[in-house]
């Protein structure tokens, strides 16, 4: 099986020391640091239709999370709880003290902790339908969710989905799955969400069946300087189906963010 084809230009593709393990990672255009996170059977492929525009004004790093994409060797040491802490490693890897993330999904949720934990260390935060507030439920009861999602998903996107599933393997979806449903990282999680001090935009997809939005309004109350944006006909990967839209809606929240603060 063959991966879709997937190319930019201008990318410049390092490795650094995370730990014991050589990670590799992109760096896109130029400017404040900006980290883009995918989310579960993701991998940073899933930006390419979003680092173009973004790299226009910010350096654009890609890295793929311990367990998935070009990272897949690496899937015995990572977990949705210990997230935070090795992405505060791969910043310090590469001597980032202040960044700005927008985290899909999982990395959504993943981001969300981070900013709770190092407020200092986070400029500016977007994450995009996150998996905060999930149903604490079975991984059978999300088959139908997982579906109906397939089926609002864009053909040219299936080959991807594909291969970065296959790419990530049974056991480190079925393990990061149960983890995420179970609800063992939500444990007093929105707690820490009134920690977060960074300027903060939520992004939903109105058609999302993984992440509903009704999630939505509750995150934007528990998160401080936080406003929320839907984007309409869109499901659970709208940065992919819907690129332009989402594209403006962070470009905008990114240049406003050092003038003055997001409306609620």
């Amino acid at each position: 099986m063959k991966p879709p084809p997937y190319s930019l230009n201008g990318a410049r593709s390092r490795t650094v020391q995370v730990g014991s393990a050589l990670v590799r990672y992109e760096v896109y255009g130029s400017g404040d640091p900006l980290l883009l996170i995918h989310g579960l059977a993701g991998s940073s492929a899933w930006w390419d239709r979003n680092v173009p525009a973004l790299s226009q004004n910010f350096s654009v790093y890609l890295v793929d999370l311990p367990g998935f994409g070009a990272s897949r060797r690496l899937k015995s040491e990572f977990s949705i709880a210990s997230g935070p802490e090795w992405l505060a490693s791969f910043l310090a890897a590469l001597d980032l003290d202040r960044v700005s993330i927008l985290g899909h999904s999982m990395g959504g949720l993943i981001a969300a902790m981070f900013a709770a934990r190092w407020p200092e260390k986070v400029d500016r935060l977007i994450l995009a339908a996150p998996s905060i507030g999930l149903s604490r439920t079975t991984l059978a009861s999300h088959l139908s969710p997982v579906m109906r999602a397939a089926f609002y998903t864009r053909l040219r996107f299936i080959p991807r989905l594909l291969w970065d599933t296959a790419r990530a393997g049974p056991v480190t979806l079925f393990r990061s799955a149960h983890e995420l449903l179970g609800m063992e990282v939500h444990q007093n999680f929105h707690r820490e969400l009134c920690t977060i001090t960074a300027p903060c935009l939520l992004i939903w997809g109105e058609r999302d069946v993984m992440v509903p939005v009704k999630l939505a309004e509750p995150l934007r109350k528990a998160i401080p300087q936080s406003c929320l944006r839907i984007v309409p006909r869109a499901g659970h990967v709208f940065m992919c189906e819907r690129p332009e839209v989402f594209n403006d809606l962070v470009l905008q929240f990114l240049s406003a963010g050092k003038r003055s603060q997001p409306t609620r």
